[in-house]
């Protein structure tokens, strides 16, 4: 008995049990219908334009995060999280939390001062982060690290902005 024509059928079948499911899974995926959601609905987008020093000689150095709303609507409530770290950005020494109540139109440049240790020499790696109550158009640009060299002993006080 000849099985070649057997075998030869079988393998037909099964690839065309293969073809007809995939046009199943295209079929299905092309039936999704697009996200029906308002272009015209506007949001806030605010992003983290970069960190600036500042030195008060009663509260000793500080570091000022400036964001700005990229976005096409206001918002009157926004949280501020920064975290400092040294030794290759291993070591945690300061965390700052803060939530703001203050209308940001779109385009505003504002400014959220934190505070590190006092006496302070050496690389201290920042990461902040900032979102809104409100949904956002993108909160892929929320985040901003960058390391910096800072020298904060008593009076004597210098800062200089990495590479990196």
């Amino acid at each position: 008995m000849n099985k070649k024509p057997l075998i030869v059928s079988s393998l037909c079948a099964v690839v065309l049990l293969v073809l007809g499911s995939l046009s199943n899974v295209v079929g299905y995926r092309t039936d999704i219908g697009e996200n029906n959601n308002s272009t015209s609905e506007e949001h806030p987008d605010l992003i983290i334009l970069g960190v600036e020093d500042y030195y008060d000689f009663e509260e000793g150095g500080s570091l000022v995060c400036v964001f700005q709303n990229i976005g096409t609507a206001s918002t009157n409530e926004y949280r501020i999280q920064a975290d400092g770290y040294i030794g290759f950005g291993l070591i945690h020494i300061f965390h700052s939390d803060t939530l703001v109540t203050h209308l940001v139109n779109p385009g505003d440049i504002e400014k959220e001062t934190f505070y590190y240790p006092t006496l302070f020499l050496g690389i201290l790696r920042i990461r902040c982060d900032i979102s809104t109550s409100i949904l956002e158009e993108d909160t892929t640009n929320n985040q901003y690290a960058h390391s910096y060299f800072i020298g904060n002993l008593g009076s004597l006080w210098f800062y200089k902005e990495l590479p990196w």
